[in-house]
């Protein structure tokens, strides 16, 4: 049965979405990221390119294409860290996490880089295109706090005691990649609103929702798969252990929380224009938040429906916890 989240359904697709796909599997394989014919296969099921058309449906094929690609660097580099055992691997783990830190702080990463590091440069150079230097500062930030919890998490996994839900939210923040993703939005639909803007209550409280509910969904779709992979960072495994609920409340829980995030949020979109009119803003920056706005409804919606037939969290696409979860070692 499906989670009622009450997230609207996502209505539109993105023309070029076949294109962006195939420029997409180009790009992959010219980085070295699909290594074997089952990786292809596996990855074409999920089926990113149309993730990324629902999330940005007005966007030229350029920026599709780039959404196209940081969507499946994150999901191939997360699946990087479903091992089994780090014996031998934390040493990896943590050269190219930095190595990835390095690349967005503009220092040169290590000489012989990975196809992950090298693939995200390219991605990263591509979207720092006419973006504003506070822009850049603030996005190589986030991109720095998702490595790091990556690596922690996977560094942690085997002796850190079980997260509360202070700790899960700390985590599972970073893991996520969503902060990132919000300040692609920013890039894709070329709208980046001014610091007053930005950082004023209404749109900062937006981005909180947009940040937390996609990982908080994922984490309902995703709990038979990660439950049998013992992976501690999932809201419906705390919330059954610290609470001591069972699976439907604690499912339920979250099903409530995702409902009253979002009908806050789009109180909030709905009132965008009238937050400019009364801080003075100009036409012209009105036009960027309100766009910047449907862009952050658009991902959520997009998210959402995306989540309901892609066959990453299928449960034939559960794999053993002895055995890993991805299909080309990318990290060694």
């Amino acid at each position: 049965m499906r989670p009622c989240f009450d997230i609207p359904d996502s209505t539109r697709t993105n023309p070029h979405e076949r294109d962006a796909e195939q420029a997409n599997l180009a790009w992959l394989g010219d980085h070295g990221m699909l290594k074997s014919h089952a990786a292809v296969q596996r990855y074409r099921s999920w089926r990113l390119a149309e993730l990324a058309a629902r999330c940005w449906p007005s966007v030229e094929l350029a920026d599709l294409t780039l959404a196209v690609d940081f969507k499946s660097f994150y999901f191939l580099f997360d699946d990087q860290f479903d091992r089994p055992g780090l014996a031998g691997v934390d040493h990896r783990i943590r050269t190219v996490c930095q190595e990835l830190c390095d690349v967005v702080h503009g220092r040169a990463a290590g000489e012989h880089q990975t196809p992950l590091v090298t693939a995200f440069t390219d991605a990263w150079r591509r979207a720092q295109v006419g973006m504003t230097p506070a822009w850049r500062s603030r996005t190589a930030h986030h991109f720095e706090r998702y490595f790091c919890a990556q690596s922690y998490e996977a560094l942690t996994h085997d002796t850190s005691p079980e997260p509360d839900l202070e700790t899960y939210y700390a985590v599972r923040g970073g893991t996520a990649a969503t902060e990132s993703v919000l300040d692609m939005i920013e890039r894709l639909v070329h709208a980046e609103p001014t610091g007053l803007l930005w950082h004023s209550p209404p749109l900062r409280l937006m981005r909180k929702t947009a940040a937390q509910v996609p990982f908080m969904t994922n984490d309902v779709y995703s709990y038979p798969k990660e439950a049998a992979r013992g992976d501690a960072y999932n809201l419906v495994a705390v919330l059954r252990r610290t609470d001591g609920s069972s699976l439907p409340k604690a499912t339920s829980q979250v099903e409530q929380t995702v409902r009253t995030s979002m009908r806050r949020f789009f109180n909030l979109h709905a009132n965008l224009a009238s937050v400019c009119a009364d801080l003075s803003i100009s036409r012209a920056q009105t036009e960027v938040v309100l766009t910047y706005g449907e862009g952050l409804a658009d991902w959520l919606r997009g998210h959402n429906t995306w989540m309901t037939t892609t066959a990453r969290y299928a449960a034939q696409a559960t794999r053993p916890a002895n055995e890993p979860g991805y299909d080309d070692d990318l990290l060694t």
